[in-house]
């Protein structure tokens, strides 16, 4: 396997001048006079230099930016391999980076393609690959090969670290005739100047809109602070940035004060602006006059008029079992996973949240019309076990990245139904992100990634702006485990504290909405 880089340096630059010329007209019996005037300051105008370098050099964090060498992946007489056993073998890994010590942004896509000049046997739905620490996926379900995308900033380093295995035979019927092929495949870096990492609209936010509003009062991102997963924050960090499912988040962090908006006769505070310009709050409480109140009879969905809390799901003989971590979930009795996890019923929590968001006075018709159709992801990939019945302890996505401090904004695809944890109102049929379960319900609740990138962990954090002071819910899947003897599923929650864990869900915990504009 070998590097190739493909740039395009595309900078177009159309100057039109306009001279502006006064005419002074002087009326006299004599003489009409004209004078021109022109200005003698000659304007200058200079363009960004793009300038990418890589290297395939990265040994312990440390990149050289002079070596561009460095060996193929070795897949020579390999036998199919889980993908448990591929994660754990550190030998057949390639690390790879990507500088940009230009003045100007550079938007890139990292494709894996066949070699065209090579034998190529193996069908890419054999082939399974990892970059970095997302989840494994098969190359066939990539779209033309690409396997990762973002922007690179002027100064920044991006490293990547990728493997690439022959896919477990019985999972995925590996058929014998593959036996004794091969397969070579390149590794190809393309793109093009652009502009900073933002979310669609931040660029051009006009005046009187919400992304405005922001803008304005954080005119430039913090790109320094707590670490996210690592650290808790207790500060005010402001605005900070990272990568989400449509492109780049901008999110607020820690201690923040000024992220308060008033919608639908409410308080709600900002949690962040996802990368389609759409803005995502979290309730604050009831009372659009006072965003100090405190109260826990304003602070929450009162779902009946009355109750603000609730299991996460009531019915035991779900939530003992591993389906029962489901935000909506399938067959209790199902033996496969994709049967099991189904968005076929809705959760306790999820009935809640639509007996609120029909409630008489939550929303007018007008103000539901404001609303924007997100995906609110409850992350039901595995990172260990089968995710059905309950006999077999299953880990799923959101407990894996606590597990290795790597909190994402990205919704995990799931193989055989990439969209089946990314709940949305409609299918979306102009882009095709989520997948339509919630049938124009335009609400959900937080993750965990985005309680972390808050500033949430597992230790105290009285300053964390979702710190409400009581126990509330997120949408996230934990585990589905052994609890006092008893087995339960279990979901995300931040605490009175600010500190989140997963809980069993026939807990009773208070339900705070959330929505985007």
């Amino acid at each position: 396997m070998f590097m190739q880089r493909f740039i395009k340096k595309q900078v177009t630059l159309v100057i039109i001048t306009f001279v502006l010329i006064g005419v002074v007209v002087i009326g006299s019996s004599y003489a009409l006079f004209e004078n021109t005037f022109v200005d003698t300051k000659t304007q200058s105008i200079s363009v960004g230099d793009l300038n990418i370098a890589f290297s395939s050099t990265v040994n312990e964090n440390t990149v050289d930016m002079t070596n561009n060498t460095a060996n193929a992946i070795d897949l020579t007489s390999v036998m199919p391999k889980t993908d448990e056993e591929a994660v754990e073998d550190n030998t057949n890994m390639y690390t790879f980076a990507i500088y940009n010590s230009g003045t100007v942004a550079y938007s890139y896509k990292i494709k894996l393609e066949d070699d065209n000049s090579a034998n190529n046997n193996i069908p890419h739905q054999y082939i399974r690959y990892r970059i970095n620490e997302e989840l494994p996926w098969l190359l066939s379900n990539t779209n033309d090969g690409e396997i990762y995308s973002y922007t690179v900033n002027p100064g920044e380093t991006h490293t990547f670290s990728l493997k690439v295995w022959l896919a477990e035979a019985e999972k995925y019927n590996v058929p014998n005739e593959v036996l004794g092929q091969e397969i070579h495949l390149n590794i190809n870096i393309e793109g093009e100047a652009a502009n900073i990492r933002a979310p669609k609209g931040w660029k051009y936010a006009k005046e009187g809109t919400l992304l405005y509003g922001i803008k304005q009062n954080e005119p430039a991102l913090n790109v320094s602070g707590t670490t996210p997963g690592q650290e808790i924050a207790t500060t005010d960090e402001g605005l900070l940035e990272t990568k989400d499912d449509y492109g780049t988040s901008y999110y607020y962090r820690g201690a923040v004060e000024d992220n308060y908006v008033i919608f639908a006769n409410k308080c709600w505070r900002i949690v962040r602006i996802v990368g389609d310009g759409s803005i995502k709050l979290i309730l604050h409480n009831n009372d659009e006059a006072n965003c100090d109140i405190s109260d826990n009879t304003k602070n929450f969905a009162k779902y009946d008029g009355t109750n603000y809390t609730t299991e996460f799901n009531s019915d035991t003989s779900v939530a003992t079992t591993a389906i029962g971590v489901g935000f909506m979930y399938g067959n209790k009795n199902a033996t496969n996973y994709l049967e099991a996890q189904a968005n076929t019923h809705d959760s306790t929590i999820l009935t809640k949240l639509k007996a609120w968001y029909d409630l008489a006075g939550t929303f007018t018709s007008a103000e539901k019309e404001l609303l924007a159709d997100v995906i609110w992801c409850g992350d039901k990939s595995l990172y260990s076990g089968v995710g059905y019945g309950n006999t077999v302890d299953s880990y799923f996505g959101g407990y894996g990245r606590l597990n290795d401090d790597i909190p994402s904004l990205i919704c995990s695809n799931i193989e055989g139904n990439n969209k089946l944890s990314k709940y949305t109102a409609s299918t979306l049929t102009d882009n095709g992100y989520g997948n339509g379960a919630l049938n124009g319900y335009k609400i959900g609740l937080i993750t965990y990634d985005e309680f972390v990138f808050a500033g949430a962990g597992n230790e105290a954090n009285s300053s964390l702006y979702l710190n409400s002071g009581i126990d509330y819910w997120g949408i996230t899947p934990g585990t589905a485990d052994t609890v006092s003897n008893e087995y339960y599923a279990k979901n995300v929650l931040i605490n009175s504290t600010g500190i989140f864990s997963f809980l069993k869900n026939t807990s009773e915990k208070a339900v705070r909405p959330s929505v985007a504009l």
